[in-house]
């Protein structure tokens, strides 16, 4: 019905803080708050969409879930709902492990990443990269 393309998918975390005791809800907890309101209890919220801002599943966590944790349910999730596809995935550079990443690659199924490179791995290649010639790519009439 929406013409759904689920070849690159976003993923993304965030926290947010409620007010009062919360007490209904066990995953509301005190800790670190990207918000700076460590005074209040918080959840995390993990979301994954497609570039047309369809949101396909979203996982409510306890405050304290680590980002790094977070996405093998996420991929496993996706999976379930939607089947095995080739699927790129877009994420920021503190969510996913470098084993998850090593697992994602050689998997065997088509499951590729596209995510930040750590800063220190920038400063780690950085004097290779600068040495690499650098090429013009001619613009193919786009």
């Amino acid at each position: 019905m929406f013409h759904v393309e689920f070849n690159l998918l976003l993923y993304d975390l965030t926290s947010t803080y409620v007010q009062g005791e919360a007490e209904q809800n066990p995953k509301a907890k005190y800790g670190y708050s990207r918000d700076g309101r460590a005074d209040c209890k918080q959840v995390v919220i993990a979301l994954v969409m497609t570039p047309d801002g369809l949101p396909l599943a979203y996982e409510v966590m306890d405050s304290n879930t680590s980002d790094k944790t977070t996405l093998r349910t996420s991929l496993d999730k996706i999976e379930s709902l939607y089947g095995k596809a080739r699927r790129v995935w877009l994420m920021d550079r503190g969510i996913p492990t470098e084993a998850l990443l090593r697992q994602m690659r050689t998997s065997g199924q088509e499951t590729f990443y596209l995510v930040g490179t750590s800063r220190a791995k920038v400063r780690q290649y950085e004097h290779k990269w600068l040495d690499l010639p650098c090429r013009r790519c001619a613009n193919r009439g786009r």
